[in-house]
């Protein structure tokens, strides 16, 4: 089921709260605070890969997003 009524973002941790649940975004901005040299499109991609392998008991983090991110697409040698 597709939720449209969730209260405004609390904050700058992205959060966003209703009274029996919480949504935590994570933006292709995100992704690319740390992988600069990757595209918008690269970045949804690893979004959407970990969104896929999601495991609830690890969650996603920032160790989450570099290991995808590594995974997927391994820094460039300069």
């Amino acid at each position: 089921m597709i939720e449209t009524n969730w209260s405004k973002k609390t904050g700058d941790d992205g959060a966003r709260i209703k009274e029996d649940s919480i949504c935590i975004e994570w933006h292709i901005s995100d992704v690319k605070e740390n992988h600069e040299w990757l595209t918008d499109d690269q970045c949804s991609e690893v979004l959407h890969e970990v969104a896929r392998k999601h495991d609830a008991d690890i969650g996603v983090n920032w160790e989450v997003l570099d290991a995808t991110v590594r995974f997927m697409f391994p820094e460039p040698a300069t």
